[in-house]
């Protein structure tokens, strides 16, 4: 359907605009919005930003992740504050207080071979997903290792993936699938 501008304008006013405090326009690879007013920005090569007023003001956040590490692909947010990154080396890098953070000893590819890790998320009790193209996806436990909980076989590939309000993951690769909440078939 067409709608002439002036209406469009009346009946859905505009509510985006420029953010001028982003303190490295060309190197942001991912924002992720917490509760109330907080932003979370990844870089390409300055690390990982935290703003407490809808991104008016920045603080980098990186203690914990290797200076080299620094190019921050994917990031994930918590129900409890909880945050997964992955760093320039591949390492999947977790922060309790997104303040420091703790990094896996080797690269996510040395430890699962094959596994091309794609995206992260959290069902509604904390817990974290890592969705990989080729190695199916994988659930981190309480002592921070990561079990596969669905093999490639079920879905080859997952692009993105996040928990409805029934904790059923949502995944797309091909198609949009939905995953029973004990990961035994398709819905």
């Amino acid at each position: 359907a067409m709608i002439p501008r002036a209406l469009f304008a009346q009946y859905y006013p505009a509510h985006w605009e420029l953010m001028r405090s982003d303190p490295f326009p060309d190197s942001v690879t991912q924002v992720v919005a917490g509760p109330g007013d907080l932003v979370y920005m990844a870089t390409s090569d300055k690390g990982i930003f935290k703003s407490t007023d809808e991104g008016e003001n920045w603080t980098q956040i990186n203690t914990g992740i290797y200076s080299g590490g620094l190019d921050i692909t994917m990031r994930a947010l918590g129900p409890h504050g909880d945050l997964l990154s992955r760093d320039g080396y591949g390492n999947i890098i977790y922060s309790k207080d997104d303040s420091s953070w703790i990094g896996q000893s080797a690269p996510w590819h040395w430890n699962y071979p094959g596994a091309v890790l794609s995206t992260f998320a959290f069902d509604s009790h904390g817990a974290a997903y890592a969705g990989t193209i080729g190695a199916g996806i994988y659930k981190r436990d309480s002592i921070g290792k990561w079990n596969q909980v669905m093999s490639p076989n079920m879905i080859p590939g997952v692009q993105a993936m996040l928990f409805d309000n029934q904790d059923r993951l949502i995944i797309h690769y091909d198609k949009v699938y939905r995953v029973k909440s004990d990961f035994s078939a398709i819905d």
